[in-house]
């Protein structure tokens, strides 16, 4: 990866329609409101490295603010129906969007709480590249 795109999409697929809470909040649980592209597909060097046949082992480091993206929002499914939630940064919190209506959630852990008592499950993830330095994040708030 040469230079990052502004904003990655990543796809859950579950194995069953409707998952059981158990599964739904371990995988809840596992996303991250954070992730640094870098540490996922190869820079450039490393593309350099591979060709002239040498391995580069990347060093862990802690992860570098300037290279993350940060979950902006997700869609979930159940029954059916999808809905989504996102987070606002000028409200600074979470919103659930149904068809027309849109409800302020308020936390991560309301909305965690939401989707593991809705039997609501995470289809498809937005992370977006952060604009600036003191941004506010919505997971972990």
């Amino acid at each position: 990866v040469v230079k990052a795109p502004p904003v990655i999409s990543i796809a859950c697929v579950w194995p069953e329609e409707n998952a059981p809470k158990e599964q739904i909040q371990q995988v809840m649980e596992a996303i991250t409101g954070y992730i640094d592209i870098h540490r996922i597909f190869a820079t450039a060097q490393d593309i350099v490295d591979m060709k002239q046949g040498r391995v580069r082992r990347v060093p862990e480091r802690p992860p570098r603010s300037d290279r993350l993206h940060y979950l902006r929002g997700f869609i979930v499914y159940y029954g059916r129906h999808y809905t989504a939630y996102f987070y606002s940064r000028r409200m600074r919190t979470w919103i659930l969007c149904d068809d027309a209506k849109v409800t302020v959630v308020g936390a991560w852990r309301e909305v965690v709480r939401r989707c593991v008592m809705g039997h609501s499950q995470p289809t498809l993830l937005f992370y977006e590249e952060q604009e600036d330095q003191g941004q506010e994040q919505g997971q972990g708030q």
